[in-house]
């Protein structure tokens, strides 16, 4: 089984565009998201997936170091925070009325 390479999208935006029309854009991802690299470069573009899309990323649109992620939970009884560090560390903030 062949490892799973990720990738971040560069400041301030990128796209997903189309392998078979590389001026086509077929997805707009934003800063930090998430990309995994499903092959090897091919020209200035790898092959990538992110939020349901396949197609082709510039190289220079990607960053190898993860960013500060966080993220807001309503349960319905309360708000919490998952705050998920660069190292991959994960904080819970559990902002519930009650002390349960």
């Amino acid at each position: 089984m062949s490892e799973i390479k990720l990738a971040y999208c560069k400041y301030p935006e990128a796209y997903i565009y189309d392998p078979s029309d590389k001026k086509k854009k077929k997805k707009h991802l934003f800063w930090g998201d998430t990309v995994q690299i499903k092959g090897p470069q091919e020209g200035n573009y790898f092959p990538v997936y992110c939020r349901d899309e396949t197609g082709l990323m510039l190289k220079d649109d990607l960053e190898y170091e993860p960013l500060l992620d966080i993220i807001f939970l309503d349960v319905g009884q309360g708000d919490s925070c998952i705050i998920v560090t660069p190292k991959d560390d994960k904080i819970l903030i559990d902002a519930g009325m009650r002390d349960n």
